[in-house]
Parts: structure tokens; C-alpha cells; sequence
């Protein structure tokens, strides 16, 4: 900042301050970074390609030695996003109500419809109540498709109905449409408009609603307007909206312009003190700019470092260092350090957290989560979570643990998407604790999540499945949509204590966690790149790499025979063959199949055989 000083004794009635060659810098190279590489994008490669069929390879040589760089694969998902909806497709089935009076008198506090109408599709809607607020019998929350009841045409709804709060209470609701995507940095480059009309329950009032985008936080651009009874448009350039943190707490309140997701809402505002006893909303003419998403869905790296010559490196995709193929958490790398709770809960393990708290006065010894050496299945390693000595009164307490930046492609039929794993929840009756449910889970980043409930039984159980029987459950306000195209994902396990689910505690240990992941033809644009790596430390200030025989492809086209990619044909490779001869199908250039029918057979010895004891150049 530089700003006048001591103004009125010194500058009198004004003056000006003219500032150039402004400079901040220190000597502390600590969080400094800088990057650089070359790469050959837009490539493609045959459906069914697996990373035993495939060749990465290069000639490298940087020019300081020391200096660690990466030979690389990049996969992305390319698509589109962005919202033109005139709602004249619209059916009228589909929706209804979704949180009634009787849930709400039965103590459930959320509802939500993720397809409200039969005719078009990523619709979603949420509505809640919290505190002293009570619904009406007969009243509640609902979302419809409107045939012909649009402004030009059809259109969407939702309607809250016989809503009575007290100090202290409120309700929210909306329609949102998840999974989209952000045209442009640029905001004013970006659109987000509808025609929206407000209508106000008998007896009530016409009150304030919000048209918005949100980042993966919940942190958002939004306009608002006071509904009138008639269609009013609302929206326009982002760079016209207000940026706001996220609704209900939570957020940075800064919009990020490179959010893996967005999504986009249509809400009451304030609802408990402008709209009254509800209200409804309708909307029709829903746009926001299209654009062609680009999300990285994974990578296969070789890592090297300079020795100021030309170094051969890469080998077969599947020797490289990736996130391509189903993610496995089997715990074989626990060292049984750095046990708590709030974050990371052991040093051998990478993206696991952990957390836990309490409601309704709740108090007592609290949780902690740790690797353990032998409490897994059969004796082995394992995570665990435990609470103890926990008084619930009238309130609770919930903890879990969780495993982020898991990479999944989720995209496909659900029915053949699996999350399990194997968990044994068990309690010390002795201090008070009481078996109860816990919950397994696969989370978004906008907090929606497919879930089992499962009842502990005191023993290791299998749990999970295909996500088509899971359950859509919201978490925190989430949108209620779950997205199946992000690259990653968070897997939690958690239990909630009450009085009469675990009460003064419990523990839920976890091994063997599996779901879905990535495939390499789950991608359909590929890039090879070669990068500097750990360029502050290993490079200094600067650095020079130059590159030839870049090379993607089979492997034979580079060395026949060559099973693992070192350009040698010997009995590294015999040993590969022979160790799947027979297979009848499914298999690669890694198991042996050297010619291509999805066998190894006699034929791919006599190949590999017939040019043993060569080295490829």
C-alpha cells in the first residue's frame, strides 16, 4: 500500500502521489515456483487401449545435472456444459412433493428431488427447515415441471406451502442444475440470465429471491430481486453480479474462476422474514454461456534426472507412476504414527483425514484416528476412528474419516460402479457404548454424496456395492445433484452417536476400500508432455531440457519382443510371457499377446523367440 501520511498537517487541502517500479521481493525461496516443458496435445488414441498396450518413450537431456524432469501422459474428459432451457419439453411427471408435513413433524429436516421432471434432465431441488419452524398439515416443499405454464411456453416450480416459524427458526429452498462449467475467466465474457416469477401463498407475502453460480465451495455470483407477481428478467454478464461467500456459512468468499465444478440456483431469500407462510417460484428462459469442458482425469509419469547426456526414458504405460486403474486402500503402508483427529492420522498413508464434533450440548472424552499394525482383517493393517466417553443428553456427536483426491471414473452405468470395502464397527458396553449405524460413502465436491447406511454387528462386514443401490444423500447444503463426470472424489466413513445409536462412543475400523476408477480410454483427448520437475530445488533459476525420439505407440512398432519397455528382449520378458501363457482373451502386449488376438499362445513364443537377445535402439 502506499497512501498519504499525517495528511492535514502535511498536504494541507490535497495533493498527489505518482508510484512506478513498485517491487516486493526476498531472498526466501520457500513457497516460490517456477515451470516449464513442451508438450503435443490433441492426440487420440483406440478404444480398449489399456496401459499394457502402449509405449511412452524419449530421449532427454537437461542441461544442469541434477535437475529432475517428467516424461508424461496426460488424459482429459473433453465435454460441454452451459444451460439453454426453454422448458418446452417439459412433462409435468416426474415431480411433487419432496419434505412434507408428516417428515417434518417426524424430525427430518431436508428434503430434495434430483429429477423433477421426465422431460428434461440435470434439474435438482432442496428444501429445508432449521429451528422453531413447523409445517402445516397438508403444507410442505415441492418441485414440478409446468406444461404451458412459462412465461413463453413451459417452465419449472417450486412452491413451499404452510410454513410458520419461531425465533430462531427459518427455512430455505430452490431448483439448482449441477455439472456445469465456467465459458470464460473473463466474467463479462459469461451469461447467466432466466425470466423468473414470484407468487405469494394466501396470506402471505412476495419476497426476495437470488439467481446465482456456484464454485465447488459455495462461493457465488448472484443477483437479487424483490418478485413482483409477474415474470421479471434477472440476470446478465457475471461481471454485473455480486460476489458473495457461500450461503448458510462456509466459502472464501472468493469466486474461483477455476472450479472443477459449477452449479447454478434459483432460491428464496430470507424467506422466514420476506415471504412469510412460502412461496413459489417459477422460472423459464434458463441460460448460461456454453462452453467445452477440459478436466484432467489422469496421468502416467517417468520420472528422471539429469546427468547433463541424452537418458532413454519411459517404458510401457504400465510401468509408469499413475492414477489410471481402480483405486485400492488395502493399508499395507500404515506405520501406526501420527494418530488425532482434524486432519492426517498416520505418516504412511497420503489423503486421509479425519474429523468430529458435537451438537445439542453434547460433551465428553472426545475422538482420535489412527493406522493400526493389526487390527485389520486377518490380522493385518488398518485405519480406525474411535469416540469415547461421550455424554449425549439430548444432543450428539459425529466423526469419520476420510480419503480425498480419490481418482474415479463414475460416468458410467451405475450398476457397474462399485464402492466397498470391508468395516467393522464395534463398542465397549462397559463404558456405556451401544452399537448403532454408521455410514459409507462416495462425496462430490459440492457436497452431494451416494451413500449405505449399515448396521453394525461387531464383526468385520462387507459393505457397499454398486452405487446404483446407494442412497443420494446431501451433506451441508449440497446441490443435491451428484456429479458423475469429476475426475476425483472423497470416500468417508462416519457414525453419528445419540442416545440410542453408540451413545457414549464407538469405533469403526476400515480395510480393503475399493472403487471404480480410471480407465485410460475413460479419457478422449491425450497430451504428451516433458516438464521440468522440483524446478526451485533441482534446476535453481533456470534450466534447459532438449527432447527426441519422442515416441507413443505399440510396442512393437519400437521393439518387438520388448514386454516391459526397457529396449532388451531376454528372459525378463520370457519369464512375462510364460507367466500367462494359455490366457484365451483379454490380454495385452505386457501379459505377451505379440500378436494382437487377446491370446498367448504358441504363436507369441515363437515370436518373442525368434528375436530373443535383442537390443532395440
Amino acid at each position: 500500500m502506499v497512501a498519504f501520511n499525517t495528511e492535514a498537517a502535511a498536504w494541507g487541502t490535497g495533493g498527489t502521489l505518482d508510484v512506478d517500479n513498485l517491487r516486493l521481493a526476498n531472498l526466501n525461496s520457500e513457497g516460490s515456483v517456477w515451470y516449464g516443458g513442451l508438450y503435443w496435445n490433441a492426440l487420440s488414441i483406440p478404444p480398449g487401449t489399456g496401459l499394457g498396450d502402449l509405449q511412452l518413450s524419449a530421449d532427454i537431456k537437461g542441461g544442469t545435472v541434477g535437475g529432475a524432469y517428467q516424461l508424461r501422459l496426460e488424459g482429459y474428459r473433453v465435454g460441454a456444459a452451459g444451460l439453454n432451457e426453454n422448458f418446452d419439453t417439459v412433462t409435468g411427471v416426474g415431480g411433487g412433493t419432496f419434505l412434507s408435513d408428516t417428515d417434518v413433524a417426524g424430525g427430518i429436516t431436508f428434503g430434495s428431488d434430483g429429477d423433477w421432471d421426465t422431460g428434461i434432465a440435470g434439474e435438482g431441488a432442496f428444501g429445508g427447515v432449521f429451528g422453531q419452524a413447523e409445517v402445516f398439515t397438508g403444507g410442505g416443499f415441492s418441485a414440478t415441471g409446468l406444461v404451458g405454464g412459462g412465461l413463453s411456453g413451459g417452465g419449472g416450480e417450486i412452491s413451499v406451502l404452510d410454513i410458520i416459524v419461531g425465533p430462531g427458526g427459518g427455512w430455505y429452498a430452490g431448483l439448482s442444475w449441477g455439472n456445469q462449467g465456467l465459458a470464460s475467466t473473463v466474467l463479462s465474457q459469461v451469461t447467466l440470465s432466466a425470466s423468473v416469477r414470484g407468487l405469494a401463498q394466501p396470506g402471505g407475502n412476495l419476497g426476495v429471491y437470488e439467481l446465482r453460480i456456484e464454485d465447488a465451495q459455495g462461493d457465488r455470483m448472484y443477483w437479487r430481486a424483490t418478485a413482483t407477481g409477474d415474470w421479471q428478467t434477472i440476470g446478465g454478464p457475471l461481471s454485473s453480479a455480486t460476489e458473495g461467500p457461500r450461503l448458510g456459512g462456509g466459502g472464501d468468499g472468493v469466486f474461483n474462476l477455476d472450479s472443477p465444478t459449477y452449479s447454478v440456483a434459483l432460491s428464496f431469500i430470507d424467506p422466514e422474514t420476506s415471504w412469510l407462510y412460502g412461496g413459489t417460484l417459477q422460472i423459464d428462459n434458463l441460460y448460461l454461456t456454453p462452453v467445452t469442458t477440459r478436466v484432467e482425469v489422469g496421468r502416467v509419469t517417468f520420472n528422471g534426472v539429469s546427468n547433463g547426456t541424452f537418458q532413454s526414458v519411459g517404458g510401457l504405460l504400465s510401468d509408469g507412476v499413475t492414477n489410471f486403474g481402480d483405486y485400492t486402500q488395502n493399508f499395507d503402508a500404515v506405520t501406526g504414527v501420527g494418530g488425532g483427529i482434524g486432519g492426517g492420522w498416520d505418516t504412511g498413508l497420503t489423503n486421509e483425514g479425519s474429523f468430529y464434533g458435537t451438537y445439542g450440548g453434547a460433551g465428553g472424552t472426545g475422538a482420535f484416528a489412527q493406522g493400526c499394525l493389526n487390527c485389520g482383517v486377518g490380522g493385518g493393517k488398518a485405519g480406525q476412528v474411535s469416540v469415547s466417553g461421550m455424554n449425549c443428553g439430548t444432543g450428539g456427536w459425529w466423526a469419520g474419516v476420510t480419503f480425498t483426491n480419490v481418482p474415479a471414473n463414475l460416468a458410467g452405468d451405475p450398476a457397474q460402479t462399485f464402492l466397498t470395502g470391508k468395516i467393522s464397527g464395534t463398542a465397549n458396553a462397559g463404558a456405556g457404548e451401544s452399537l448403532g449405524t454408521y455410514l459409507f460413502r462416495v462425496e462430490d465436491a459440492d457436497n452431494t454424496s451416494l451413500q449405505f447406511e449399515v448396521l453394525a454387528n461387531g464383526q468385520y462386514q462387507n459393505v457397499g456395492g454398486a452405487l446404483s443401490a446407494a442412497s443420494l444423500v446431501q451433506i451441508d447444503q449440497g446441490d443435491n445433484i451428484f456429479n458423475y463426470n469429476q475426475p476425483t472424489y472423497t470416500i468417508t466413513i462416519a457414525f453419528v452417536g445419540t442416545a440410542s445409536n453408540w451413545n457414549a462412543g464407538g469405533t469403526l475400523t476400515v480395510d480393503d476400500l475399493f472403487l471404480t476408477g480410471i480407465g485410460l480410454d475413460d479419457a478422449n483427448e491425450y497430451v504428451v508432455a516433458v516438464a521440468f520437475d522440483d524446478e526451485v530445488t533441482t534446476w535453481g533459476n533456470a534450466g534447459s531440457i532438449i527432447v527426441d525420439n519422442a515416441y507413443l505407440g505399440p510396442p512393437a512398432a519400437n521393439c518387438p519382443g520388448d514386454l516391459n519397455g526397457d529396449n532388451l528382449v531376454n528372459l525378463t520378458d520370457l519369464a512375462l510371457l510364460l507367466s500367462h501363457f494359455g490366457m484365451a482373451s483379454g490380454a495385452t502386449w505386457a501379459d505377451g499377446d505379440l500378436t494382437g488376438d487377446g491370446a498367448v499362445s504358441l504363436d507369441d513364443l515363437a515370436l518373442l523367440l525368434s528375436v530373443f537377445g535383442t537390443t532395440c535402439p
